[in-house]
């Protein structure tokens, strides 16, 4: 498990920079993010296009692909290693990659960052969180919005973009209702 603290100290920011990390876990793209593949203990996919044997969560709900969402307001990054179908369902042979989304804030914060780059690389990350009712009720909104123009010149004339580059936009909301100390609710 990768902390948020974790993640911003040690400067990870995709897949690959949490397989160099995490011991018995790998992490490919291909095709320019089109096509991601998650191994897990050694036990890759036999079917590149088919579904992962170490497939991709966001809360526990199955993403077919590592999407590109920049480590979105991420509380943790867990990777579990070995069989997870009883938590994670038939397709997690191998073991699973579940982001948990940090939960709004009892405190009004408000975070960015900006990053400018070689390529046209432009990536604006912010987030403003805290309390809408008391301590009832707090909600958190969080965008991105990443692009990158690609690394090599694509010289097919019928495309206008660049091979490797692509453009990423990113809304993300959440409520988390406590009305008393036996009940929680998050959205």
């Amino acid at each position: 498990t990768l902390s948020a603290s974790e993640l911003q100290d040690a400067q990870i920011t995709d897949l690959s920079d949490v397989a160099n990390v995490t011991p018995g876990f790998s992490f490919q793209n291909y095709f320019g993010e089109d096509l991601s593949v998650p191994t897990i203990r050694g036990v890759g996919q036999v079917d590149i296009f088919g579904d992962p044997n170490a497939p991709i969560y966001v809360d526990g709900i199955y993403v077919s692909s590592a999407i590109n969402f920049g480590f979105l307001d991420i509380e943790r990054i867990e990777v579990l290693r070995g069989p997870q179908p009883a938590y994670f369902g038939y397709n997690a042979f191998s073991g699973a990659v579940n982001f948990v989304s940090a939960k709004p804030s009892d405190e009004f914060e408000i975070n960015g960052e900006l990053t400018v780059g070689s390529d046209d690389k432009r990536k604006i990350i912010g987030s403003i969180s805290g309390p809408l009712i008391g301590d009832a009720l707090s909600a958190r909104l969080s965008l991105m919005y990443d692009d990158f123009d690609g690394t090599y010149d694509n010289q097919n004339p019928d495309h206008n973009q660049d091979i490797g580059g692509a453009e990423y936009k990113v809304l993300s909301g959440s409520l988390f209702f406590t009305p008393n100390d036996s009940f929680d609710a998050h959205w």
